[in-house]
């Protein structure tokens, strides 16, 4: 009898420990811990590219991040994709860039660039649970973004409009390096307007934010090559003498630089200038420069050949002497035609 209550027992065990795991596998039973997964919750729709409720893009540039690393990678993505976003913005609304400022350029883009994204605040994230992938919304205000570029605007067009008013006045003075100097200055500077007033612009949907003048490098470049077409020498005297003798010239040769304006030829000074022979051999001042009345000369001491029938000596501007006032590659571009400027003096040998 007893082994029959036994036997009844353990059926009945096995019965219940069979109906447990047959309820559990029609999903019946109580899940384990590991079984347990959390349900995503639905994308906000900055995710899906409809903009944040709380950050108009009227209002805000805006950066969406993802990453399936962690959070903070997600935050750089996209503090990254902002700035990504607003250079090719950017880029987009620049026209007519020529190829020899387009390092300078691309230099402009990203400093500026940089210094907005330093004003950028992460106000927003996402996780996608099903997928692990987590999402980052990067914002910075335009008003704010706009104000700094603004400032720039403004700093480099009174420097640009420095640098044309203090050239005009050393062009009327006929101080010619002066004025030189002050043109190539806004020259170099002037390509910097462009980008940030295109960065401006994508920045506030607007041109009239820009409070901006016409001061442009074609401007500069265009002042800059009328000094340079306009600045030549001139025989004054010494020319066409005749040498019977070892001794030299009798009379210097003499020369003026001047700058041609509305058909008078007003004397440069302070320009230097060299004598050198191009055709037959001597001894003779070579540098030079010209004095207040805009002449130079030079004396030819002693004349070493007397095969040629004639001498020819040049005078010319001292380009390597000029150039090396001024800094930048920019500048051989625009003052490599002075090397052209020349005057030319002969002289006959008569040998009894």
């Amino acid at each position: 009898m007893q082994s029959r209550v036994v036997l009844i027992t353990s059926l009945i065990l096995i019965m219940v420990s069979g109906c447990a795991g047959g309820l559990k596998g029609w999903g019946l039973g109580e899940p384990t811990p590991e079984e347990v997964k959390p349900p995503s919750s639905p994308p906000p729709d900055w995710v899906l590219g409809k903009g944040h409720p709380r950050f108009p893009q009227a209002r805000y540039l805006i950066g969406v991040g993802i990453s399936d690393t962690n959070a903070v990678s997600a935050r750089e993505s996209a503090r990254s994709n902002l700035a990504k976003n607003l250079k090719v913005k950017i880029r987009s609304t620049m026209v007519d860039v020529a190829t020899t400022e387009q390092t300078y350029i691309e230099s402009v883009i990203e400093t500026e660039v940089d210094t907005v994204v330093e004003g950028v605040e992460i106000k927003d994230g996402w996780l996608d649970q099903d997928k692990g992938v987590y999402y980052s919304l990067a914002i910075v205000e335009r008003s704010l973004a706009a104000s700094s570029i603004q400032d720039r605007i403004s700093t480099i067009e009174a420097v640009l409009q420095r640098n044309l008013n203090e050239g005009v006045e050393a062009e009327n003075k006929v101080d010619v390096k002066s004025a030189l100097s002050h043109y190539l200055s806004g020259y170099q500077k002037a390509p910097t307007l462009s980008p940030l007033k295109s960065a401006l612009y994508v920045i506030t949907r607007s041109r009239k934010n820009s409070k901006t003048q016409n001061t442009s490098a074609g401007e500069f470049e265009s002042r800059i090559k009328d000094i340079v077409h306009n600045l030549n020498l001139a025989k004054v005297s010494g020319d066409h003498q005749i040498v019977k003798t070892q001794k030299g010239l009798t009379e210097p040769l003499v020369a003026k630089v001047y700058l041609l304006k509305g058909g008078d030829q007003i004397p440069v000074s302070n320009i230097p200038v060299v004598f050198n022979y191009e055709a037959g051999q001597g001894e003779l001042e070579e540098e030079k420069t010209s004095g207040s009345d805009g002449t130079v000369q030079s004396t030819i001491y002693k004349i070493s050949s007397y095969e040629e029938a004639n001498h020819v000596i040049a005078v010319r501007l001292n380009y390597s002497r000029i150039r090396s006032n001024f800094n930048g590659d920019f500048v051989e571009k625009l003052l490599s035609p002075l090397k052209n400027r020349k005057a030319t003096f002969n002289y006959a040998i008569q040998t009894p």
